[in-house]
């Protein structure tokens, strides 16, 4: 709890923990559940709904990006090395599927884990004069820039389609370079 929370559950008992061993399993747990939603309720009324939201949305692309890049990598050795099970008279197809889960699985977990560690750990710092003024909107909400997409020749700029002057020449009418050759057949165009 105090690595992954910040918390102390054993605060104001000079036990050292020792009366959390005389409760239930359940009971702890619900008494775990309860410190750990009470903190992140303590954290959002420190930071704010609104930058809460906000944090909570870019660390969890953060550890999402992150673990994704790793999960990746550690499919394409899954991948390579896959073939050697059927030494060992396994399918390799569904040993395969069985560890791609498992990767997967561990995968979640780590990202859940990654994103409550960042949350609780979160600290805000308040410039000195400030008096729990709201966070700058700048912070909040990014103008999404418009987006163009080019192979980096030279910058886009957004053009209007040509009209066509001329009538179009059909693929059976004859060819304008007067060989008399339908306009299909002819390679002088």
């Amino acid at each position: 709890m105090q690595s992954q929370f910040g918390l102390d559950v054993t605060q104001g008992k000079d036990d050292g923990g020792d009366s959390l061993r005389d409760v239930g399993r359940d009971a702890l747990l619900e008494d775990l559940r309860t410190h750990a939603r009470e903190a992140y309720t303590k954290k959002e009324q420190e930071l704010g709904p609104e930058l809460m939201r906000f944090l909570e949305k870019t660390f969890m692309l953060q550890v999402i990006d992150h673990h994704w890049k790793d999960h990746l990598l550690g499919m394409d050795h899954l991948r390579d090395g896959i073939g050697l099970r059927g030494y060992g008279q396994k399918d390799p197809l569904i040993e395969y599927k069985r560890e791609g889960f498992d990767l997967f699985a561990g995968l979640m977990e780590r990202i859940k884990s990654d994103t409550l560690d960042r949350l609780f750990h979160v600290q805000a710092v308040r410039q000195e004069g400030e008096h729990q003024a709201p966070p700058p909107q700048s912070i909040l909400s990014h103008p999404q820039p418009r987006m163009t997409l080019n192979r980096g020749d030279e910058p886009a700029t957004p053009t209007t389609p040509t009209q066509r002057t001329d009538s179009k020449v059909g693929r059976n009418d004859p060819c304008p370079c007067g060989s008399g050759k339908k306009y299909k057949k002819c390679h002088g165009s």
